[in-house]
């Protein structure tokens, strides 16, 4: 799969759940093709849109999830504790052999999380506004990062 691709897929937004248990019954016959519909056929088709929350609302019914504000803020922290843990010149800044310093090693993280945000403003619009307008809670949310990647980079160096 293209680099490009597999970075925009995140699958830690999926959980797997039965939903039903049988057998697939196929149809009887000779396996021949049906003729082409309209649908396919390369003709414009007037397309009636739900809006997202309509579409999500049927997806969860239908389903079974319950995805909560709580998941989708685990899931944007997730996220950017990925692309956070990646960046060189900070892994080497929470190095406590290089920087002792938890002071300097929050120094290092503010701009780098200040980036990562920018960078995932199309991924939850909504939370990132929270993050940028609420200071409060910008700060508990960046604070829940830095923690987060603090843990993740220590781990890696054992």
């Amino acid at each position: 799969m293209p680099v490009e691709i597999t970075e925009n897929i995140d699958m830690d937004s999926y959980r797997i759940q039965r939903t039903s248990k049988g057998n697939i019954k196929l149809m009887e016959g000779d396996g021949g093709l049906l003729p082409p519909s309209d649908i396919g056929t390369g003709r414009p088709v007037d397309e009636d849109l739900a809006p997202l929350s309509e579409i999500l609302g049927y997806i969860n019914e239908y389903y079974g999830t319950d995805f909560t504000d709580e998941d989708k803020v685990n899931h944007f922290a997730s996220d950017m504790e990925r692309r956070i843990s990646t960046n060189e010149s900070l892994v080497r800044a929470f190095d406590p052999v290089v920087n002792p310093s938890p002071e300097h090693r929050r120094d290092a993280f503010d701009p780098v999380f200040e980036d990562v945000l920018q960078g995932m403003i199309d991924s939850n619009f909504s939370l990132y506004e929270k993050i940028v307008d609420d200071k409060k809670f910008g700060e508990l949310f960046k604070e829940f990062v830095f923690e987060r990647v603090e843990r993740t980079l220590q781990a890696d160096r054992r």
